[in-house]
């Protein structure tokens, strides 16, 4: 029988019973499928009676047809066997309702529901797991797009904060550093993207941009190697194409050779962790993907609406020139199209067995290996973050990008120098500015310290000056504009230093005002202003109206104050896309000028000193004036720059003029005022003089409640004195450091200052009182451990001044039971009631420094309250137990024992006023 024949018998046999049975009323399908039900499980043919079970309920939901209710029995029966128990457990309690305790099948529904419960009760559970990891991972994918842009911030600020570690002999120029992370490898578009899996990988360099013909052709020269074809684009800048694998290999280990470095194609592992720069989403960017921000073959009609060159405009459908688009977070150019990209990677079917480390998966003998990122000729699809692409060999839309190797010791060295730079760049400005008065500045203006600057074969000693953090704005030129207004022409022509003809100061106001109601019309009044006079009539406004000796920065005070004191390229690396988060320039303006302080500042608090607009200087060695900073429109490269002509209105930043004798006298002034602030600010008691028994409060009975350096008990005479009524607290403290250059003690908590100082060693201590005495002329001193015993007991001979148990909340300790016992830190001074003579915190909170050397016992010990003192004196007493200490430790005899440089976290001291 031929083919044909064969096929309309099969039509005959199968689909017109078919089509004759849907034809039958609904009533007479409900007996047919009613009668092979019944013979299907007579035959305990399960698999057959759950289909026929299946078009009865669907008969019964579709056609209303009323099915008998020892269907439901039957079928929970059926569905039972072929494993639905929780089906089973619904048909069981449908039929129970239904029939009742008449119903026939009664009982038997009853025992089943008996055996279906327990497994249905696990099919339940089964499903509720998988619903919940459902759940989970749609929340997941909510959270990934919510949080998209913070990934993105988190990303660009990992990836400036390690790149700026690098000096520049490190980082191969063009390359920046990717930090070390770990991510989620592959995706859900093809088989040969999952498993998805976890990768965690080292820090590494890799080029911002495709290797170019430029680069590549020149190796090809010293090489004597052919030069692979451009396809008649053109070569220059464009990425090299037609190179094989084996060709980038090559080209990499050449390149090493030239710098001195290890260069490499980088593992897939680590492309799509560059590509996906802390991103979760299907390409580096969130938005969809557009002709603006990749070279593919899905927008190529769109080219003429995008603003490329002219060039660019001719040539659709091809390659383009690295870096036509945005960067990623990581500042990589075209990680999206324009080529494709190989990988070190053999190409492997799927993810299993894949490293972990980021390392290459290699397989011997592959001729085919990895390429990446799509190009100019792919659909969107393919420009997919994890999508994947083998290739086996060079074509043209198929290049590379190189990685650098860092090592951990390099990268350590590298970030340890970074950071002490930029710190020390802080700390010297942040030292002079806390020595100056607030009304010492202009508001809005910062101190420069001074330090000696190279400009090119100029070595220039800079004298501290003040600086304005931003460049002046709208709404300050207007206040300035509105004066000038008021006055007469005699009056402006004074203000402009005669520089302004008479007859000329009606037309330059006009050009003033043209200026700010049509250029910057509507714009927020934080925008940076543009002057061609270099702002010298608001200048001496200012200076005249405030009393100050404001100017312009010379190219030198400009210079410095850019760098911050950091001698990287820029203040913020060598790396130019470590600017993107401070600078506003081609790569992220949009050829648009911001308000002033949108961006991160430098080490000395200026924003904006890159780009936006250009800012005037005066030339110290020449008479032209110069543009410094860059502009909106600028590359890196202009940010360097400084000549005599610009494009638009640059706009100024002022400084703030003072001689070393202004700035001495305001430090004297304002240490002067902030001291008395201090003294004003630290309560003293007045402890009267008396006598005691120091030591244990029981030593009369062995001594059964304190240590053996307690003993013997003995009395002492103790003169008056002064103490302060709590602890030195980090405020006071601050003021000290503040005003010596003296670091501040570390301390995790940002409300630091109403708690007492911790952290401090007796060195520590014993500086503050020397210094608040030469500062006071008073003289202040710590505490005798004597004077510290008296103190404390305020006329007691109890455990502690209010008893002999340590009660509940009236200290901070172990086991004090106050609202702090549990927080790991000391509470605010005061927080508990004072003893008999007005001194808080003397039991707990922190253990506080006293003058006297520690000795094992109070043999030879003076009686009359004085410090007891040796020659060698490796130890100092500490008194009062901390918030860490024991009930027992804080007791008023109780002794602790540290080295004098030691500085705890629940260690400080109290200070004494000698009378």
């Amino acid at each position: 029988m031929d083919l044909f024949k064969r096929f309309v018998l099969l039509i005959l046999l199968f689909v017109f019973p078919m089509l004759s049975y849907a034809a039958l009323p609904p009533e007479v399908q409900k007996d047919r499928a009613l009668m092979s039900f019944s013979e299907h499980l007579k035959n305990e043919q399960y698999k057959e009676a759950e289909k026929d079970f299946r078009k009865l309920i669907d008969l019964r939901d579709i056609h209303k047809v009323k099915l008998p209710s020892s269907v439901y029995y039957f079928g929970a029966e059926t569905v039972q066997h072929t494993g639905y128990h929780l089906w089973a457990e619904t048909l069981l309690t449908k039929y129970i309702t239904i029939a009742g305790q008449k119903g026939k099948y009664y009982t038997k529904a009853l025992q089943l529901l008996d055996v279906v419960e327990p497994k249905a009760k696990e099919e339940r559970e089964k499903k509720a797991a998988k619903r919940k990891l459902q759940e989970d991972w749609e929340s997941r994918e909510k959270s990934a797009a919510k949080s998209f842009d913070s990934d993105l911030k988190q990303a660009q600020h990992r990836q400036q904060k390690q790149r700026t570690r690098l000096p520049s002999e490190v980082l191969e120029k063009g390359f920046v550093l990717i930090p070390s992370g770990r991510f989620q490898m592959g995706g859900i578009g093809n088989d040969n993207e999952r498993p998805i899996h976890t990768v965690q990988l080292k820090a590494f360099a890799m080029a911002k941009y495709e290797v170019t013909f430029t680069e590549y052709d020149a190796y090809c020269d010293a090489k004597g190697k052919r030069k692979p074809s451009d396809n008649n684009w053109g070569r220059g800048n464009r990425p090299v194409i037609n190179v094989s694998w084996q060709d980038a290999k090559e080209y990499a280990q050449w390149l090493g050779q030239q710098k001195g470095k290890r260069f490499r194609l980088p593992t897939e592992a680590e492309w799509e962790y560059a590509a996906r720069a802390g991103s979760r989403t299907t390409f580096s960017f969130k938005s969809p993907l557009t002709i603006g921000k990749a070279n593919y073959v899905g927008d190529r009609h769109h080219f003429a609406n995008y603003s490329f060159t002219d060039y660019e405009k001719k040539s659709p459908g091809k390659s383009m020139s690295v870096g036509s688009f945005q960067p990623n977070a990581f500042g990589l150019y075209d990680i999206h199209g324009n080529v494709s990209e190989w990988v070190e990677d053999s190409y492997h079917d799927n993810y299993k067995g894949a490293p972990s480390d980021g390392s290459a998966w290699e397989r011997r003998n592959s001729k085919k290996r990895v390429v990446r990122g799509g190009s100019w000729n792919s659909p969107s699809v393919t420009l997919r973050s994890s999508n994947r692409q083998y290739g086996t060999s060079g074509n043209w839309n198929l290049g590379f990008r190189l990685v650098q190797d860092i090592s951990e010791e390099v990268e350590l060295e590298a970030r340890k120098r970074f950071e002490t730079e930029t710190a020390a760049a802080k700390k010297k400005q942040s030292d002079l500015a806390n020595q100056l008065g607030p009304d010492f500045l202009h508001k809005g203006f910062v101190i420069i310290p001074s330090r000696s600057v190279q400009i090119g074969d100029h070595i220039i000693k800079t004298k501290p000056f003040g600086m304005s953090r931003f460049e002046l704005t709208v709404a300050e030129f207007t206040e300035f504009i509105d004066e000038v207004r008021k006055l007469d022409t005699e009056g402006i022509v004074k203000l402009y230093g005669g520089k302004i003809p008479a007859d000329k100061v009606e037309e330059a106001s006009v050009e003033i005002t043209n200026y700010l109601s049509g250029v910057i019309e509507g714009k927020h009044g934080t925008m940076p202003v543009g002057l061609d006079t270099g702002g010298n009539g608001y200048i001496k406004w200012l200076s005249e109206k405030t009393g100050k000796h404001f100017r312009r920065p010379t190219d030198v005070e400009w210079e410095y104050a850019a760098r911050a004191g950091v001698t990287t390229d820029y203040f913020c690396g060598n790396d130019e896309s470590c600017l993107t988060d401070y600078a506003w320039f081609s790569a992220n303006s949009n050829r648009k000028i911001y308000p002033v302080g949108k961006k991160l500042p430098n080490p000395f608090g200026l924003y904006d000193v890159y780009g936006n607009v250009d800012e005037y200087v005066d030339a110290v060695y020449e008479k032209n004036k110069y543009l410094k900073g860059g502009n909106a429109i600028s590359t890196p490269e202009g940010f360097r720059f400084s000549g005599h002509t610009f494009v638009g209105n640059p706009g100024v930043r002022l400084v703030q003029e003072f001689t070393e004798e202004e700035l001495e006298q305001e430090k004297k002034r304002y240490a002067k005022e902030k001291v008395a602030s201090l003294l004003a600010s630290i309560e003293m008691a007045d402890i009267p003089a008396g006598n005691f028994i120091m030591g244990d409060e029981s030593s009369n009975i062995f001594g059964q409640d304190g240590d053996e350096d307690e003993l013997p008990g003995h009395p002492v005479n103790v003169a008056s004195f002064k103490i302060s009524k709590h602890e030195i607290t980090f405020q006071d403290y601050d003021v000290f450091c503040e005003l010596t250059g003296r670091e501040k003690p570390e301390y995790s908590s940002d409300e630091r200052a109403g708690l007492p100082v911790v952290n401090v060693s007796w060195e520590d201590a014993k500086a503050f009182t020397k210094w608040l005495s030469e500062m006071s002329g008073k003289r202040f001193r710590l505490p005798t451990e004597a004077e510290w015993e008296y103190a404390s007991r305020a006329g007691t001979d109890t455990k502690y001044s209010w008893g002999r148990r340590v009660g509940k909340n009236s200290a901070v300790c172990d086991g004090c039971k106050s609202q702090w016992d549990k927080e790991s830190s000391p509470a605010p001074v005061g927080s508990f009631e004072a003893n008999a003579f007005g001194l808080n915190d003397m039991h707990g909170n922190v253990w506080e420094w006293v003058e006297d050397c520690y000795h094992e016992n109070y043999q030879g010990a003076p009686v009359d309250g004085t410090s007891w003192s040796s020659d060698s004196c490796s130890e100092r007493v500490i008194r009062g137990g901390g918030w860490s200490s024991k009930a027992a430790d804080l007791r008023s005899a109780n002794r602790g024992r540290v080295a004098a440089d030691h500085q705890g976290n629940d260690v400080g001291f109290r200070i004494v006023l000698e009378q």
